[in-house]
């Protein structure tokens, strides 16, 4: 028989809670399995497994009910009530179940595709995927064991955009190195701005920008989330500024100057490294004192 098909509105929303990326028991992180142009590069994903099992799964039965309807009666299973109501409560489902496999494995969607020339969902191959994207869940205890943690993974589209915005179209055409360059620029064209201190350059438009002495021209920026006058406080605002200090000298310096190309975690790293900097500057009041 046939399950009851939920509404659109109701599937979609149970598929985002399926792929919600939530910690608890029960979930499993997968990377290598998500580093696909439409996720993004190195995209985290925890999947609650017993939900994505009990999706995956019914989407597999109602193929296998359009499959089951249509050998019946190959040549006029349109007006068949089985491969009807299948096919009615797959389409609710396809998008999520779109969404969700290949989030499991980038491939999978390939699969669940509609054959124009026939003019119906290839229910037969659909099914097909669910059976290789609940053989990936349910294994993957077993493929842990033997290749150990995966371990967590940086998604780059989630980089400030200070960062991003300017690295990006270098970093996919190879540039790393420039792509290191115009994020390291960005992030002290915005800190001049943000200090208004356009006649500084280089490392010393972090050390005066976070510097706790009150300013004789522009502004300072000085940390939230810290009551002034503290430990806590004095260890944020000092620590920006030697790593904003660090950031300039250590990776703006040396990828404007350094001929060699990094490869491709070393550059990614710095680019974290960047954007932790652009966050604090982001997110830092200003004052004159």
């Amino acid at each position: 028989m046939v399950p009851p098909a939920r509404s659109g509105s109701r599937m979609v929303a149970a598929a985002i809670a399926i792929m919600k990326p939530t910690a608890g028991a029960g979930c499993v992180r997968f990377s290598s399995f998500t580093a696909n142009a439409a996720a993004g590069p190195g995209i985290i994903l925890q999947v609650n497994v017993e939900a994505a099992i009990d999706f995956i799964a019914e989407c597999r039965r109602l193929c296998d009910e359009a499959v089951q309807a249509k050998r019946g009666n190959p040549r006029d299973y349109f007006p068949d009530p089985s491969w009807l109501a299948a096919d009615a409560a797959m389409q609710a489902r396809m998008l999520a179940l779109r969404r969700l496999v290949g989030e499991i494995d980038p491939d999978l969607p390939l699969e669940i595709e509609r054959e124009y020339d026939t003019m119906h969902t290839a229910w037969q191959r659909c099914g097909d995927a669910c059976t290789r994207a609940l053989g990936v869940l349910e294994h993957r205890p077993h493929v842990d064991a033997i290749l150990g943690p995966i371990g967590p993974q940086l998604r780059a589209t989630g980089l400030h955009p200070w960062v991003w915005e300017p690295a990006a179209q270098l970093w996919d055409n190879g540039h790393r190195k420039q792509a290191i360059a115009g994020a390291a620029e960005r992030v002290e064209s915005e800190t001049r701005t943000k200090t208004q201190r356009f006649d500084l350059q280089g490392v010393s438009v972090f050390s005066e920008g976070w510097s706790e002495k009150p300013a004789q021209s522009g502004l300072r920026l000085r940390p939230v989330g810290f009551a002034p006058q503290t430990p806590d406080y004095d260890s944020a605002l000092e620590g920006a500024r030697l790593y904003a200090m660090g950031c300039s000298k250590r990776i703006r310096n040396l990828a404007t100057h350094n001929p060699e190309e990094p490869d491709e975690q070393y550059a990614l790293e710095q680019l974290a490294a960047l954007s932790v900097l652009a966050r604090w500057i982001d997110d830092a009041s200003t004052s004159a004192t």
